[in-house]
């Protein structure tokens, strides 16, 4: 997986900071934590999309060392990156895969690259040899960590990587020998200094094997027994020489049956032993761990032996569908060469939609015609869909795995009916994207719709404030406020859609509200074994109801059956109970097979809530249907409650199983363990309903929403962050320019006049107790009064100006940047350049209005104070003047408060007054 970052992270790493050097996580990292969740090596061979891909990394892997090699490389290599360069992402991790899901195709790419590097390229010092040496580092650091995913990470044994067709095996030999040649002398293999007299007697008939020498049967017997003492006697082995010698144990059954060997467990048994080589020895640590570069440069053949245990193999592996005729090659699909065409040649499949189940609740997709299909659609070739989660642990959960990781994909493998979307979930902390995003900008990545899933990531809001993105909530497992700034909201049952819906904070924010329900991954399409008597009656789940259980176990000892509880938690203990590879999700299905029958109603569900009615209420109408669509997918009949995500999935047929009561569970269990004809017929209606639920329908429905979503632009966005058309001219934006001015300086006027006006009638009332005053007053004071009066309007006069001026400032810098935002969405940049030129310098104006505002308050206090004091030694020696008196004395109490509350409201708000 190439990327922007990672070499770098690399070569931040201090272990690897060596070439030779390599020390795998596997044996102390949580595997959620990787950026190789999500890869799908459910169809290895690729060769839907990558055939031709296969095919020359083929020709290369099999080309005569040397010149004709060298020439192989040049030509096939370069073909390769070609073909490639359409499909693969380089800037994947820690992103769920590449655009075409083929790993071992990317994987190949880089080792092809990397041995033709090697045998090819000239390492002398100085001039382009530089830059090839550099190359070659990196792309050994490459080829390591894919390894590393390949080896350790994946549920995938390595006889159906030989049998994918793809020649990984081959390049890593031919790599293995090329690096022994080079650097033996430098770096020697530690592991096979262990090796001892067993080791050392079995490795010459290990090479007659691999030669393909003819042996007879006294010499086949005899490489039986010096690998199985091996096996059994040596003592601190190297672990490759522990493969080899499995190998060619299992080689020696396949050359003469009376040699007997049990081969169904040979690939997880070599597969461990060559692992262990990197936990063997403690004290190998930093710069002496080495583990791919011992695996590859060990005297043992255990790489060609692997390829010809698997060639004689009598029969393949039926677990992995290695030949691919599910879907066509990239060329078939590509004839029709646009989106708009694959569109429209799967009309039927997209026209389902208006007719499905789920147009029943929620908003609903519109009928529109296969044209204006085709155009909503295609808005979303190329586009970036990003599946995220807002916490530190969000994307950890198997909810993520499901909405996030699962759905992406389902996205992506829409290609060859529709819009190539470019879907991709972030397999971190959502923090972690802005970091990110902010250090390596839109080439790294540029989201058209961001999807929250479970929790909202406010930093993805903020950095992408100004960038037109379609923001989508996803509450699967949650039960909450839909968060501000959303602009579509995926509902997982029906109730939830209809709530949400009709909600007055979803209504005001004007939120779409789409029913989007949980689909099932079953893919192969398996189905669970048929038993003509019903053995096992259980529950997959991972929550432990102790009261049904019980209940049900008690039932099944009485009809002659076992309860099971199967317990993801510990069935998936290497990934802390977590459900994240595709591979572990196949093995959901098959834990299924092992029950007759399934009971289940929602349990462990918002148990920090003390009220059981509150409970009720959330769960029973928004927790999800998912395992009864699990359930449905393999043919699995179930007895489950009243709910609504389950009755979501049996919504219009008469499916009778369900209960409202433990009395009514059990009474259905019985009848299902006592009547395998009702046990059928539920077994064929529960695999019709599921098929609606399919990840590749739903992945159809989401594509559909977010078209129609993105076509009727119902955006909850404001007019500096809606997307321009690029149907504005210059008279149009010149025009909105105009609007935006008159509104903006409206609205500060009006703000900055509300203030004045009051300071200005307070001035005319003491200008009018002043001249009003009787003649008997003391002069000194009615001429305070009437001067108080002078400044008090003179100060509101000159306020009003200020604030004129700010409001026709502030309103030319926002229509200002306005235009400029417009110009840089045409691709206008020299216009947007000088208009933001316009902006700064209308703005480097703003701050002189806060310090002229300042002496102009404090000119106006001094004076204030001044006049004050003047009149009061007036009034105090007054001696008949009547009501003035008393009115001087209150105007004198109410311009003192309200100089104390401005000063203690500007003292403590001062420094946080801008003008930006």
């Amino acid at each position: 997986m190439a990327t922007q970052g990672l070499l770098q992270q690399l070569d931040d790493d201090e272990s690897m900071s060596n070439f030779f050097n390599y020390q795998v996580s596997f044996w102390w990292a949580n595997k959620e934590l990787t950026q190789f969740s999500d890869m799908d090596l459910s169809r290895p061979a690729c060769n839907a999309m990558w055939q031709p891909v296969k095919a020359k990394a083929q020709s290369v892997a099999f080309s005569p060392q040397g010149e004709l090699f060298c020439r192989s490389c040049r030509e096939e290599l370069q073909d390769m990156w070609r073909y490639a360069n359409s499909e693969l992402d380089f800037a994947e991790f820690p992103f769920s895969g590449a655009k075409v899901d083929c790993f071992l195709g990317v994987a190949t790419l880089t080792l092809t690259e990397l041995l033709c590097v090697h045998s090819c390229a000239s390492f002398a010092d100085g001039g382009q040899e530089v830059t090839d040496r550099d190359i070659h580092d990196v792309l050994w650091k490459k080829v390591q960590l894919e390894l590393e995913g390949l080896l350790f990470f994946f549920d995938f044994s390595l006889a159906n990587l030989v049998a994918s067709g793809w020649p990984i095996v081959t390049l890593l030999y031919r790599l293995g020998d090329g690096f022994r040649q080079s650097f033996g002398n430098l770096v020697p293999n530690e592991c096979d200094l262990l090796d001892g007299d067993r080791a050392n007697e079995l490795f010459p008939l290990v090479q007659k094997l691999v030669e393909g020498a003819v042996l007879d049967l006294p010499q086949i017997r005899k490489i039986a027994d010096i690998a199985s003492g091996l096996l059994e006697f040596a003592a601190n082995p190297c672990s490759f020489s522990v493969g080899a010698a499995l190998l060619a144990l299992l080689r020696a059954g396949q050359m003469s049956t009376a040699v007997q060997v049990v081969e169904s467990d040979f690939p997880w048994l070599v597969l461990d032993a060559v692992k262990t080589w990197d936990a063997v020895s403690g004290q190998r640590v930093g710069l002496k761990r080495r583990f791919f570069y011992d695996a590859l440069t060990t005297r043992w053949p255990w790489l060609r032996l692997l390829e010809q245990v698997d060639y004689h193999r009598r029969q393949l592996p039926s677990h992995w569908p290695l030949d691919e005729t599910l879907s066509a090659p990239k060329a078939d699909f590509e004839a029709s060469s646009t989106c708009a065409a694959r569109v429209k040649a799967a009309e039927e499949t997209w026209q389902w939609h208006w007719r499905s189940p789920f147009q029943s609740h929620g908003e609903k997709l519109q009928e529109v015609s296969i044209e204006v299909l085709a155009q909503r659609l295609c808005r979303l070739d190329k586009a970036e869909v990003l599946f995220l989660s807002g916490t530190s642990s969000g994307y950890k959960w198997g909810s993520f795995t499901v909405r996030g990781r699962q759905v992406a994909r389902g996205l992506r493998q829409l290609v060859s009916i529709g819009p190539e979307i470019r879907a991709r979930a972030w397999n971190q902390d959502c923090s972690s994207w802005c970091s990110d995003f902010q250090a390596y900008g839109q080439n790294w990545s540029s989201p058209q719709v961001v999807v929250h899933v479970k929790f909202p990531c406010k930093c993805v809001k903020e950095v992408l404030a100004n960038e037109t993105v379609w923001h989508v909530y996803d509450h699967v497992d949650l039960f909450s406020l839909v968060p501000d700034g959303m602009d579509l909201m995926l509902a997982v049952t029906s109730l939830a859609a209809q709530d949400y819906g009709t909600h007055p904070s979803v209504l005001a924010a004007g939120t779409q509200v789409f029913w989007h329900p949980l689909h099932h991954s079953n893919e192969r399409n398996y189905q669970i074994p048929w038993r003509d008597r019903a053995e096992t009656v259980g529950s997959h789940t991972t929550h432990n109801d102790t009261e049904l259980y019980y209940a049900v176990g008690m039932l099944a000892s009485n009809l002659g059956v076992q309860f099971e509880h199967i317990d993801p938690t510990a069935r998936f203990a290497s990934t802390a109970g977590l459900v994240i590879t595709p591979q572990q999700t196949q093995e959901v299905y098959e834990q299924f097979g092992e029950m007759d029958i399934t009971v289940m109603r929602h349990a462990g569900c918002m148990v920090h809530v003390n009220c059981t009615a509150t409970r009720a209420w959330f769960c029973d109408r928004y927790k999800t249907g998912q395992r009864l669509v699990n359930a449905f997918a393999v043919g699995l009949p179930a007895v489950f409650w009243h709910q609504q995500g389950f009755l979501d999935v049996i919504a219009g047929s008469d499916y009778p199983a369900v209960a409202s009561s433990t009395e009514e569970a059990l009474y259905w269990i019985s009848e299902l363990v006592t009547n395998s004809a009702l046990r059928r017929k539920l077994r064929l209606q529960a695999l019709d309903l599921a098929k609606p639920f399919a990840l590749e329908r739903l992945s159809q429905r989401l594509a559909l929403i977010l078209a129609q979503s993105l076509a009727t632009g119902k955006a909850n966005q404001s007019f500096m962050s809606a997307r321009s058309s690029e149907s504005f001219t210059e008279p149009d934006i010149e025009a909105m320019q105009h609007a935006m001015r008159r509104g903006v300086c409206t609205e500060y006027m009006s703000a900055g006049l509300f203030f004045t006006g009051p300071f200005f009638l307070f001035g005319c009332c003491l200008l009018l107790c002043g001249y009003l005053a009787p003649q008997g007053c003391n002069q000194a004071m009615a001429s305070s009064l009437l001067g108080l009066g002078v400044v008090h309007i003179g100060l509101s006069f000159l306020s009003s100006l200020i604030v004129i001026y700010f409001a026709l400032q502030v309103a030319k810098v926002v229509s200002l940047r306005f235009a400029a935002f417009k110009y840089k969405e045409q691709q206008r940049l020299q216009e947007s350049e000088e208009v933001e030129q316009l902006s700064n310098r209308a703005q480097a104006r703003l701050p002189a209005v806060r310090s002229c505002a300042a002496l102009l308050i404090a000119m106006f206090v001094v004076l204030d104070i001044a006049l004050w004091i003047w009149g009061i030694m007036g009034a105090a020696s007054s001696k008949s003047c009547g009501w003035a008196t008393g009115a001087f004395w209150c105007l004198c109490v109410v311009s003192f408060s309200s100089l104390i509350v401005a000063g203690l409201v500007v003292f403590k708000y001062y420094d946080m007054i801008e003008l930006r």
